[in-house]
């Protein structure tokens, strides 16, 4: 699936709009602030909206504590944060958000639910899955009984568990929450239609994982239509250009693919999107697939620097960069290079906790296509014998990546035999 971090922009922040704390007249300097942030926020304008959310918090903190002013601003800023890639200051912002609405005690039921939400989206981006699924099964717990089962708290909460439960190899309890969602969505005219837009996307995004390419596609081009309707910054638009594109590559269809790809990734690169590694590791696998190995390389050497800069050297986006920078090395048959990288990449698919499904299984299966090639047999099947054993315990039998993977380790048990 999609090299990337997490849907975070689309996000409603719908404490935000709720009644203001103050009149109109008595408008102070936080209300100003955070409305300016929240302005340029719903706008796609981030980077802009750090300074005013800023102000905003250092406002709030003057105020007695605890105050429900400093986990709106904490929050929104963290994500603000997060959606540019920094974590780590999100993730400072997101605790000091959470321990003002602990602190809040009942007072803080209604708000509750958002930071928890946001706390897990950043665990899931940091590459802690373990840890973010618990912190998302809370938020919707919290957002439920704070606000009722069709409120946008619980909705929100609802969908980045459904996100977090198809990278974590449970696409089909994804795809109940995600259905649960869009028919909510669907009979209430009222609720943003955006929303219902990136929940299409995260549908078929399950659906994908599951190998049942073809109920994706509409569901996609629904998500863009409704996307361009209602006005969505472009960077989101980009994001189910993206979904659409690798769709297509998964389906071997590299001159559908490309182009979508392509746009998605200039506009992430003119809104400096960190997104933009995604495309481009994306891309990286179409010239692999097309067997153009030295643009192969480019793009995923551009793709690891933008990951490495942002996550670090030991994040899960990272290794799995790496892995498809050892199948363009395997394709140039440079095997001590793609075994160092694959190597690397296991290393820390095992490090966070992913050895047990489909994703550690398809490195597996490079790892075993290039002992392979370099006529290494038992190393070979030794790997892949690990990754069928993954897959026959993660993946239906009709799921084509686990065909495939059938199909290659019986062609190389039959080479065996000559």
């Amino acid at each position: 699936m999609t090299h990337r971090m997490s849907p975070r922009r689309s996000f409603v922040i719908a404490f935000c709009l709720a009644a203001p704390l103050f009149a109109a007249q008595e408008k102070p300097s936080w209300e100003v602030n955070f409305d300016q942030g929240m302005a340029d926020f719903d706008a796609g304008r981030f980077a802009q909206a750090v300074s005013p959310l800023a102000a905003s918090l250092a406002q709030a903190r003057k105020f007695p504590q605890p105050d429900q002013r400093t986990v709106k601003s904490a929050h929104t800023l963290a994500i603000t944060y997060q959606l540019q890639g920094n974590l780590t200051q999100a993730e400072s912002l997101f605790l000091e958000a959470k321990s003002a609405v602990e602190a809040l005690g009942p007072k803080g039921n209604s708000l509750l639910g958002y930071v928890l939400d946001g706390l897990g989206e950043l665990r899931l981006d940091q590459g802690r899955p373990m840890e973010a699924e618990p912190l998302l099964r809370q938020a919707m717990q919290a957002c439920r009984a704070a606000h009722g089962e069709t409120h946008l708290c619980t909705l929100t909460a609802a969908r980045h568990l459904g996100v977090l439960l198809t990278v974590r190899g449970s696409p089909a309890e994804a795809e109940d929450l995600l259905q649960n969602v869009i028919g909510i969505l669907h009979r209430d005219s009222s609720l943003p239609r955006d929303f219902l837009a990136g929940c299409l996307a995260n549908l078929a995004t399950a659906y994908m994982a599951e190998g049942r390419y073809e109920p994706a596609e509409p569901l996609l081009k629904e998500s863009l239509e409704l996307g361009n309707q209602e006005g969505n910054p472009a960077p989101v638009l980009a994001d189910t250009l993206l979904d659409l594109g690798e769709l297509y590559r998964l389906e071997n269809n590299a001159s559908r693919a490309e182009p979508l790809l392509n746009k998605a990734l200039h506009i992430y690169e003119a809104a400096n999107d960190p997104q933009q590694a995604a495309a481009l590791s994306q891309l990286g696998r179409v010239a692999i697939d097309q067997g153009k190995y030295a643009v192969a390389k480019q793009r995923l050497h551009q793709s690891l620097a933008i990951y490495q800069h942002l996550l670090g050297s030991a994040h899960v986006l990272v290794a799995r960069v790496k892995a498809g920078l050892a199948e363009a090395f395997l394709g140039e048959r440079n095997y001590t290079e793609a075994k160092s990288l694959i190597q690397d990449a296991l290393e820390t698919e095992r490090k966070t906790g992913g050895a047990d499904d489909s994703s550690f299984a398809r490195l597996l299966m490079i790892a075993g296509k290039i002992e392979e090639q370099d006529h290494c047999a038992s190393e070979a099947a030794e790997y892949y014998r690990q990754a069928l054993d993954i897959y026959r315990k993660s993946l239906q039998s009709s799921h084509p990546e686990r065909t495939q993977a059938e199909q290659q380790y019986a062609r190389f048990a039959k080479s065996l035999r000559k």
